[in-house]
């Protein structure tokens, strides 16, 4: 009996492992000779063990678009939607070309909540209302669709599709591109590319008044929407001047640099693109020296402890200090930082302290160097600011790595 047993032990175990080797057999038969431009397609390469043959994989971590296997393109981390109100057209202008027309599209990013704020501004066809952009069906075709909302939070439920498009699987030479869909009073186009909705558009024309700047534009790919004041256009500036004075040379809404080099109020001018020169690329910056800096101590504490700090505005990550220059108003640094890949409208900062041991540190200065003065490197000194009085130079450089 216990003979039986194990012979019936092994037996199945035989099964088993015949099983196994035929499933295995089965995927590996898979061909996957003709699955090429997975990776323009931007996804996973085609699987030999999967179940479809010449098929790529899922959508890369940071794209859009329908589960493998399939060989639809999925769209890029920078794509989006834009409804275009009272429109039977796309007016599309590109990333380099202004938008012409009065009533600025919806932009909308994937998996974002954007609304309008009731007083039909934003969009004047569809008051108070918000809409989304989302893959829809990703276990099958995944199609993308634009939906619109009647809740702030885009609650599925409040929810109805406003337009789709079908995914590409065949690319043309001039890249991805979607049929504008005409729907209502409305139209709506479907970009891999954000930038060519928006164009050179003001930043401060998306919140309806030329003293705002939108400030997510400035650090995020999204697209969305976070109006503030102008941070460098007085509020006397605002009542009397037009959005293009600002670029043009209202004084007041400039803060000068080097006694006569000015420093444009951001969101006032269209966004420049992007040129072949510094930006994108990792910079060094260096901080030679500085001069005239004031006395910031008092008669006990002997002279100005100075140190200074520098980076890129609204990105902390990009922060680099000197050392701290004991009893010296007219401190050597020679510090080199690198920062990688500053973008077009960066603005470099340079805050300079009085080291207060056991105290706060007391400010002798700053400046602003803006994307204009630095894009071909910048070499030379820098007039302060909040100096107290103090003619205070810094001598920076600012090249390519």
């Amino acid at each position: 009996m216990r003979d039986r047993t194990l012979l019936g032990r092994h037996r199945g175990h035989l099964h088993g492992l015949a099983l196994l080797e035929l499933a295995v057999g089965a995927n590996a038969l898979v061909d996957c000779s003709n699955a090429t431009g997975c990776a323009e397609r931007r996804r996973e390469e085609c699987n030999p063990l999967g179940s479809v043959p010449n098929a790529c994989g899922d959508c890369l971590l940071g794209s859009f678009g329908g589960r493998g296997p399939s060989n639809a393109y999925c769209l890029a981390n920078t794509s989006c939607a834009a409804v275009y109100p009272g429109l039977d057209t796309c007016p599309i202008p590109g990333p380099t070309n202004p938008y012409n027309n009065p009533q600025l599209p919806l932009v909308l990013p994937f998996g974002k909540c954007v609304c309008d704020d009731g007083n039909g501004f934003r969009w004047p066809t569809a008051a108070g209302k918000c809409a989304r952009l989302r893959v829809e069906a990703e276990e099958g075709s995944g199609y993308f669709a634009v939906e619109r909302c009647s809740t702030p939070t885009c609650e599925p439920a409040s929810c109805k599709v406003f337009a789709t498009w079908a995914p590409i699987t065949l690319r043309k030479a001039v890249g991805l591109q979607f049929n504008c869909q005409q729907t209502g009073s409305d139209s709506a186009a479907l970009l891999d590319r954000c930038a060519d909705a928006v164009g050179t558009t003001p930043d401060s024309a998306f919140c309806g008044h030329p003293g705002l700047v939108n400030a997510a534009l400035e650090t995020t790919p999204d697209h969305i929407l976070k109006c503030e004041v102008a941070p460098r256009c007085p509020a006397s500036v605002l009542a009397t001047n037009l959005e293009e004075s600002c670029c043009l040379g209202a004084d007041q809404s400039f803060v000068l640099l080097n006694g006569s080099q000015r420093l444009r109020a951001a969101g006032f001018c269209a966004r420049e693109p992007p040129s072949d020169e510094l930006f994108g690329k990792s910079v060094t910056v260096e901080i030679f020296s500085a001069t005239g800096f004031r006395d910031a101590d008092s008669q006990l504490q002997g002279n100005t402890d100075a140190f200074c700090e520098g980076g890129l505005v609204g990105k902390p990550a990009t922060k680099f200090t000197t050392k701290t220059v004991n009893d010296e108003q007219s401190p050597t640094f020679d510090m080199l930082s690198i920062v990688s890949a500053p973008q077009a409208e960066d603005v470099f900062e340079f805050r300079c302290w009085d080291r207060d041991y056991g105290e706060s540190d007391d400010a002798l200065g700053y400046a602003l160097l803006p994307s204009d003065l630095w894009a071909k490197g910048f070499e030379g000194e820098v007039r302060l600011n909040g100096t107290s009085g103090a003619e205070a130079l810094l001598k920076v450089r600012i090249a390519l790595l």
